[in-house]
């Protein structure tokens, strides 16, 4: 994101002041946050899809990620088991 400090954002509001003139430059400054809100929304959405496509990658690996821990601790007291009875 753009750093655009409050100079900055004076400097756009008197150009387009003078571009759109007064009476036009409340309808395009409600244009704007239109398309922001929309935006936001797109990306929210987006977001949302991506954490439930997620959800259904992570669940199964999960799921062999604890089978492989349980084989590992099998294997660890099956080889200390050995070294005791050695």
């Amino acid at each position: 994101m753009p750093d655009i400090g409050l100079v900055e954002l004076i400097c756009i509001g008197i150009i387009a002041f003078l571009v759109l003139g007064p009476d036009r430059l409340p309808e395009f400054f409600a244009q704007i946050a239109r398309f922001v809100r929309q935006v936001k929304n797109w990306v929210a959405d987006l977001k949302q899809q991506f954490d439930a496509e997620k959800k259904h990658i992570v669940q199964p690996v999960e799921g062999i990620k604890q089978e492989i821990q349980a084989s590992v601790d099998d294997v660890k007291s099956d080889l200390s088991a050995r070294a005791e009875n050695n």
